[in-house]
């Protein structure tokens, strides 16, 4: 079995790096459409690199300044989704991660909120498997949206969020 001068040069190489104690780079998948699309979307609200903290589930999550020195975390799901007429782009924010179930007064005054502001966004619940329940305020809008429509979107989702952050925890961690 012969080996091309190629393959022969990559194996040396890859032997001479782990000679030298150092371990070979793992090769990196290229991003994904939704990492792409969310990097975009997030450009649109603010398009200096330095301002996106972390990837998390494939989103991109900044850190917006609220208000009195607070900050929330929203996050952009770029990839367009709805309807084929009317493709749409959602921006989140959690608002709580509770270590118990949710109140019944908590649930109703949230589903009243849905129905009343709908048209801002709306509060989304998720059960975890270990009991906690996540809370999210979650503004769906049009994929072609202006920046000002964008920036006006990031601002509604953070303050929300972060106003029941403040109301259940009383914290900043969100």
């Amino acid at each position: 079995m012969t080996m091309s001068r190629i393959a022969l040069s990559i194996l040396s190489l890859g032997l001479a790096t782990l000679a030298n104690g150092a371990t070979p780079a793992a090769p990196t998948a290229p991003p994904s459409a939704a990492l792409k699309a969310s990097i975009a979307l997030a450009k649109i609200y603010n398009p200096r690199p330095g301002t996106v903290d972390s990837q998390y589930s494939g989103l991109i999550y900044m850190t917006v300044n609220v208000k009195s020195g607070r900050t929330q975390n929203v996050y952009f799901a770029g990839l367009p989704g709805g309807p084929v007429d009317a493709p749409t782009q959602q921006i989140f924010s959690v608002a709580a991660i509770l270590a118990r179930p949710i109140t019944a007064a908590l649930a109703t005054r949230l589903l009243r909120e849905n129905f009343a502001n709908s048209h801002f966004g709306v509060w989304s619940l998720n059960p975890q498997s270990d009991g906690r329940v996540v809370i999210y305020f979650i503004a769906t809008f049009p994929a072609n949206a202006r920046s000002s429509t964008v920036h006006a979107v990031v601002t509604t989702v953070a303050l929300n969020s972060d106003a029941l952050e403040l109301e259940l925890s009383g914290a900043d961690a969100l």
